[in-house]
């Protein structure tokens, strides 16, 4: 199980935990079409079939293929899963607000559709605005991103890129009068920055986007998580398990060279011979 479908579970099981007794309603912008790509339709899926709270999922592509990919890896895998399943065929921006009016409030988004900035910001700030208590979004591939035939400016943040610096942004603009004094200065010199940017976006309200909670984890691939708090300490946990994990994996490949190196060395008459043995025996865990 990768990094992401980690991630997704264990924000699954954090809402379950906060609504035990209640339906949860998910909602997906990119649906899985390759199993060696990922499987978090086939993970939401299974993860509230089991849970049998009549949770509703809905998943929202915009190609048809991928749709018909997706139903033949659940058929493959999990045939009954397909009931759980809402397939909505069309652009998220056509699709996403009927879909949100009709759920009311939603628990989990995810956001992993088409990489273009402009679009990826709009579903964020349609889901945040139907975010339900304790709701998460999770938005997918926020590493930097190579320029497409569709999409040639920079992309930093993936399609994370214009999100997070509005987080930041109004996160800042939240915060400015606590923190405008940038440094100390003599009496007869200005010390507070006024930038006209700033000045301009003062006037911005997004009363439904809660810019004190946000991070990016991740460390290859990243994913941008927003919204319950107490999450984005669990997803901060994940993220260096992931990490270690791939630290552990790189360092098990290094230890086996070593450790033929030092047999190689142990063959050799040497005063040293019987440490180097006792060390690759240890480096192979015996």
């Amino acid at each position: 199980m990768n990094f992401r479908s980690q991630t997704l579970l264990q924000a699954l099981e954090h809402l379950s935990a906060a609504y035990p007794n209640q339906p949860l309603n998910v909602i997906e912008v990119g649906c899985m079409f390759k199993e060696d790509e990922g499987l978090s339709t086939y993970y939401i899926a299974d993860f509230l079939a089991t849970r049998g709270k009549g949770d509703r999922f809905i998943s929202i592509e915009y190609d048809q293929g991928h749709i018909e990919a997706s139903q033949a890896i659940i058929a493959k895998r999990k045939a009954s899963l397909s009931q759980q399943i809402d397939y909505r065929h069309g652009h998220s921006l056509e699709v996403l607000p009927g879909a949100l009016t009709q759920v009311g409030q939603v628990h989990l988004v995810c956001l992993d559709g088409g990489a273009h900035p402009e679009v990826c910001l709009a579903e964020f700030e349609q889901a945040a605005s139907h975010l339900a208590p304790n709701g998460i979004v999770l938005v997918d591939d926020a590493q930097t991103l190579a320029p497409s035939a569709a999409y040639q400016p920079p992309r930093p943040f993936g399609k994370a890129t214009l999100i997070l610096p509005m987080l930041v942004l109004l996160n800042y603009l939240k915060h400015r009068a606590e923190f405008r004094e940038a440094n100390t200065s003599p009496a007869d010199q200005t010390g507070i920055p006024d930038s006209d940017l700033i000045r301009q976006c003062e006037t911005v309200r997004f009363a439904a986007i809660d810019a004190d909670h946000f991070a990016v984890i991740g460390d290859r691939h990243k994913i941008l998580v927003y919204g319950d708090p107490a999450f984005i300490i669990q997803a901060a946990q994940i993220s260096v398990g992931s990490k270690l994990v791939q630290k552990l994996t790189q360092n098990s490949v290094s230890l086996q060279s070593t450790s033929k190196n030092l047999n190689a060395s142990a063959s050799n008459s040497s005063p040293l011979t019987s440490l180097t043995q006792r060390l690759a025996a240890l480096l192979r865990g015996q």
